[in-house]
């Protein structure tokens, strides 16, 4: 949950009054990561409006297992159009295919991001979904992320 408040922009009439800022804490946790045990998921964001700030940090404490596609918890659902991405900050744990590079992409229409890899020197290879064994018990297990996406 968090906290909403109004605030003026630029004068005290109503077409100044901006009724819509929240501010919060959320669980941005793996899902679809089989037996991962997550030893913490802190998220915090920003709403204004329609567009949502984030960070988060996602810890945990053994093997994830399983072939399902991973994905992030979002705090609001993320609008059909333009999708958007998310930047990651450090990851550390996850195994990436070799020569490829990790995403964050917020799915259209839902409260979660799908964890990506796709080979940034091949247009046509497309895209994987990291599954739940990808992700692993690594002496410095950790993910982060961060950036902005727009809600409905």
């Amino acid at each position: 949950g968090g906290f909403i408040m109004g605030i003026y922009v630029g004068g005290t009439g109503s077409d100044n009054h901006l009724d819509d800022f929240e501010e919060g804490t959320f669980d941005c946790s793996f899902g679809n990561a089989g037996s991962l045990s997550i030893s913490s998921a802190n998220g915090v964001y920003v709403k204004i409006g329609k567009t949502i700030s984030i960070q988060g940090e996602v810890l945990w404490s053994n093997d994830g297992t399983g072939t399902a596609a991973v994905y992030v918890n979002l705090p609001f659902v993320n609008s059909s159009n333009p999708r958007g991405g998310i930047a990651i900050g450090l990851q550390s744990g996850i195994d990436v295919d070799s020569d490829h590079q990790l995403y964050l992409m917020p799915e259209q229409g839902n409260s979660y991001m799908w964890l990506l890899m796709s080979k940034s020197d091949d247009p046509a290879g497309g895209h994987s979904h990291l599954k739940g064994n990808d992700i692993r018990n690594y002496s410095s297990k950790r993910f982060s992320f961060g950036g902005t996406y727009m809600t409905n």
